[in-house]
């Protein structure tokens, strides 16, 4: 995300000190790719954002890491078709500045500060499961993030919108054709906050 950040001067502790004057971009003509190295201003500059499976808390088929069910691409600067008509090339590429893994846990660490900034969550009283998923001591981050709500409506006048839930368990008892009755935990939105 620095790139965009860069792009953008989105206010930095370093004063993005270090930062790439350009970016790399692998572009294709007939049937060679190249690699390109072009300026902020020329690039096509995209942000990812994945579309997560259910949170793993609430399913009980999860078994570990994050899993990821589509993604949304926002651009910002130039168009990516504008950059290949500029060019005269036929298909551009450029990497992928980070993984889903590590997309989750920017996620959680951003609603983990979030929630002890309103008391939510008093670290005080011990240190929270999320903590060692943000940390990456476990595989378990689709545990805490994930996607439920669709669609997920955006309000346009913010760069980012979060809420905090505070969560209270539940229990929930069904039964099943052969009337075995089963019991799971599941975290219920109690209040908002937002």
């Amino acid at each position: 995300m620095r790139p965009i950040r860069v792009a953008l001067g989105i206010q930095s502790r370093r004063k993005h000190s270090g930062a790439p004057t350009v970016l790399p971009l692998r572009v294709k003509r007939g049937n060679e790719w190249e690699t390109l190295h072009l300026p902020y201003a020329e690039y096509p500059l995209v942000l990812e954002f994945f579309v997560f499976g259910i949170l793993g808390y609430i399913d009980p088929s999860y078994a570990g890491g994050v899993r990821v069910r589509g993604h949304q691409t926002f651009s910002f600067g130039l168009h990516p078709e504008e950059v290949k008509a500029r060019l005269g090339v036929e298909q551009i590429s450029a990497p992928r500045q980070y993984s889903p893994t590590d997309f989750a846990k920017m996620t959680a660490k951003v609603g983990y500060a979030m929630a002890v900034a309103v008391g939510a969550i008093i670290p005080s009283r011990g240190r929270p499961d999320v903590v060692d998923s943000i940390l990456g001591k476990v595989d378990q981050i689709g545990r805490w993030v994930g996607t439920i709500a669709e669609p997920r409506v955006l309000n346009n006048d913010l760069l980012h919108d979060v809420s905090v839930h505070r969560a209270e368990r539940v229990s929930l008892r069904a039964s099943t054709v052969s009337d075995r009755s089963w019991k799971s935990d599941l975290w219920c939105d109690s209040w908002k906050v937002g």
